[in-house]
């Protein structure tokens, strides 16, 4: 979609770039964006309002990019992409808690219903029409969990150029961004900390 001139959407990525001068400064620099917490989309955005050629390509292979900077560093950089999930209403609070709520059902809610059914299954003197529900729900849960890991096995190879075999925690990093985005959904609220900078969070750039 970001390579459709037909299409609205924009992103770059901002450790690896290029851009003219002259679209860039038609594009009103940095200083249009500095508040922006995910400024790199936004650019990318604006580039695609303004009608300028915008082309993505893979890089795999030619480009690397050292992750810097402590765990902290590493978590503040997980809490502001919460724009993964744009999900908007005009109670900012209930905002963030449907936001929640859809990262948690989205990346978390087939492992964690797994160990509940066992759980449940091991309630004494349950009639059979509860012991037949539990059964389906687990087959269910077992066969979204089995598509699930295939999906990350394609997307390691295919999408990332990974080893498959990191699909096979793939229920851990599933935890670790579901933990960070609903942190910074929950607990960050009115402001994001990167780089020893503060960003205000508001409708503008809470994305």
């Amino acid at each position: 979609m970001v390579n459709d001139p037909n299409k609205m959407t924009g992103s770059v990525f901002g450790c690896f770039f290029i851009i003219t001068r002259k679209s860039y400064e038609k594009l009103g620099t940095h200083k249009e964006i500095k508040g922006e917490v995910l400024e790199d989309i936004v650019l990318g955005e604006k580039i695609k309002k303004a009608k300028i050629a915008l082309r993505m390509v893979h890089g795999e292979y030619h480009l690397k990019q050292a992750l810097s900077g402590s765990f902290r560093t590493a978590w503040q950089r997980l809490s502001r992409s919460n724009n993964v999930f744009p999900i908007q209403m005009e109670n900012v609070k209930y905002s963030r808690i449907v936001s929640s709520l859809s990262v948690f059902l989205s990346l978390m809610f087939p492992f964690a219903l797994l160990p509940v059914l066992i759980g449940i299954s091991q309630i004494e003197n349950l009639s059979d029409v509860a012991i037949n529900s539990l059964l389906i729900l687990f087959v269910i849960d077992l066969v979204v969990i089995m598509l699930v890991s295939i999906l990350y096995v394609i997307q390691s190879k295919f999408g990332l150029f990974q080893s498959p075999l990191y699909a096979l925690v793939s229920c851990l990093g599933a935890m670790v961004i579901a933990v960070g985005l609903m942190y910074a959904f929950l607990v960050e609220k009115e402001k994001i900390k990167w780089r020893g900078r503060e960003y205000a969070v508001n409708r503008k750039n809470f994305r």
